[in-house]
């Protein structure tokens, strides 16, 4: 998928809508953040860009690499058009100052994503079901962008409605995972978790793993139902899996932890880096 360029706030669409002459990139990051109250997740356009960041010091994460970072956010407007929450800035909205101050302040979040996080990366969904995933991503920040009633914002929890609810539903709205319902009651929330390396290693199974037989299809619900109501199998040629790990020559976190990174001392001095979070998908 691909970032729309034209949109007031983050939209995303199918990159083969747009001819190959005028795309100025491949593929789009979808970042859950809690920083903002107008939208559910931002887009990161570019594959690159997403998975690895911008390193200019031989992938050493250092002041330098932060710097790009928030230039490149601006320089994309990954960040155009979303409304801070009380206290991330001091400036009035829509102004350079103003765009920049919540560049600066939400991209604590994306470089956990980026650097400081083990990433855990499948690839299934077929071309022709992209358009379905983009549209159910979309309606998550139209509700709230869109909203008549200003004071409806976007809440992030861990129990009821956090990233991996993203990514779930997301794949949900193609028929591969049952969709996890959001802001429910205590007791049918705490049934129905919905957390991103449980979901990514049932995901990465059905996807990759499982064989491709009468059987085993039939077998299995989830997989009978995609097959008979989407018409493709999650399992099959081109379903790839790889991981990435935290970027362990870094100055501004312990990486010894495997998928955790905690803040080194001392800590970064030009942003408050916030708890862990925001997530990627």
């Amino acid at each position: 998928m691909c970032k729309d360029a034209h949109s007031p706030y983050p939209r995303v669409f199918p990159c083969s809508e747009v001819p190959v002459v005028e795309r100025d990139h491949t593929g789009v990051g979808i970042s859950v953040n809690k920083d903002f109250k107008n939208v559910n997740w931002v887009a990161v356009p570019g594959y690159d860009l997403f998975t690895h960041g911008v390193t200019p010091n031989a992938d050493h994460v250092d002041q330098a690499a932060i710097d790009e970072m928030i230039k490149q956010a601006l320089d994309k407007k990954i960040y155009f058009g979303l409304r801070a929450k009380d206290g991330i800035s001091r400036f009035e909205f829509g102004t350079p100052e103003y765009e920049k101050a919540v560049a600066k302040s939400g991209f604590h979040r994306l470089r956990d994503s980026i650097w400081s996080r083990l990433k855990m990366c499948s690839n299934s969904a077929p071309e022709a079901e992209l358009k379905t995933m983009a549209d159910y991503l979309n309606s998550r920040n139209q509700m709230y962008a869109e909203a008549a009633d200003k004071t409806f914002e976007y809440h992030w929890s861990m129990l009821y409605d956090n990233c991996s609810h993203v990514s779930n539903n997301a794949l949900a709205a193609i028929g591969v995972r049952d969709e996890i319902k959001v802001n429910r009651s205590f007791f049918v929330q705490i049934g129905n978790l919905a957390v991103l390396g449980t979901d990514y290693r049932r995901f990465k199974r059905l996807c990759i793993t499982e064989k491709i037989d009468f059987d085993s299809v039939y077998g299995d619900a989830r997989r009978w139902k995609a097959l008979f109501e989407k018409g493709f199998l999650p399992t099959g040629f081109g379903a790839l899996s790889i991981e990435f790990s935290v970027y362990a020559n870094n100055d501004f976190y312990h990486s010894d932890l495997g998928a955790l990174a905690l803040p080194a001392k001392p800590l970064f001095k030009a942003m408050e880096f916030g708890p862990l979070e925001g997530c990627v998908h």
